[in-house]
């Protein structure tokens, strides 16, 4: 390959656009089907060539950013993580910030779930699960802590808060999911079951709480009346259910097991509307905030439904 030239080239970075698809395609070829198109040494090759040659640019322009390019005038910022199929992006578009990450000290085993709350009059706020039982609340933006939601004789393995932080749920190893006062740090009510409680969703209004676990049920709990029977949904997976998150739609939900699907459920007419089967387990999922696009980590892309 001819030695790398500086970035300002129109014609260049439209190729660097499809080269990178081109080398994210070989190593997908290469991981699944152990088929070497071309060698590791050629890639590296192609790599190198692609930042040596922004890295000029950058360097004759002066620029902050260590990689910049340049297309018919607009700059652009090179990424160096080049399989991820977005390898340029315009200036003052969406430029990478050095930043300090924070660390949140307390728990003693490892934390499993986050959740946050919306933006209040008082910030935002932050509440953890963890393996040694004791979900804590903290400051959002500094990760202060608040305190501590005690109760649980098992480990937390998740936990959600509601839009203004005033109420939080869990979901435990001791075979309960609970509703707590996150203001008083108090205890509202426990909600029995007959197994491990692996995922809990609080819905918009706080008036129902959906779980799921280990016995493939979803339930859904009337919060104001914590002794009535809930509403369930038997078999609802074929293995252990692992997430449910409520659609923008209150009268929707998804769900997430380890039998690598993804169903969309209508509470109304209790029973899935929707089902996706991934290629591989789902280890998380999130839903978007302002879409029903849901979020899979070790799949082979994003299950989204509207």
């Amino acid at each position: 390959m001819a030695k790398a030239k500086g970035g300002d080239d129109k014609f260049l970075i439209p190729k660097y656009v499809m080269i990178v698809g081109y080398l994210a395609a070989i190593q997908w070829v290469r991981k699944h089907f152990q088929i070497e198109i071309i060698s590791e040494d050629a890639i590296k090759e192609i790599c190198f060539n692609m930042i040596t040659s922004g890295d000029n640019y950058a360097k004759e322009q002066k620029s902050q950013w260590p990689l910049l390019y340049a297309y018919y005038g607009e700059q652009y910022l090179g990424k160096r993580s080049l399989y991820t199929g977005n390898a340029f992006q315009p200036v003052g578009y969406s430029m990478e910030i050095k930043q300090t990450s924070l660390t949140c000290s307390g728990h003693t085993r490892p934390v499993v779930h986050l959740s946050f709350s919306d933006e209040t009059p008082d910030g935002y706020f932050l509440a953890s699960a963890c393996k040694d039982g004791t979900p804590m609340l903290r400051n959002g933006s500094t990760g202060d802590w608040i305190g501590n939601l005690d109760g649980h004789k098992g480990a937390v393995w998740s936990i959600a808060l509601n839009s203004n932080a005033t109420y939080a749920v869990t979901g435990s190893g001791d075979f309960s999911a609970k509703l707590w006062n996150t203001v008083a740090g108090k205890e509202i009510a426990t909600f029995p079951h007959k197994h491990i409680v692996k995922t809990v969703a609080l819905s918009k209004d706080s008036s129902v709480l959906c779980t799921g676990g280990n016995e493939q049920i979803i339930r859904f709990f009337d919060v104001s009346q914590p002794d009535f029977s809930p509403l369930e949904f038997k078999d609802a997976h074929s293995a252990p259910i692992r997430y449910v998150l409520w659609s923008n739609d209150q009268h929707l939900i998804f769900s997430a097991g380890e039998d690598r699907c993804i169903k969309l459920w209508d509470v109304r007419l209790q029973s899935a509307v929707q089902n996706c089967i991934l290629p591989e387990n789902i280890k998380d999922a999130y839903k978007s905030t302002k879409s029903n696009i849901i979020f899979c980590r070790k799949t082979y892309g994003i299950a989204t439904f509207v």
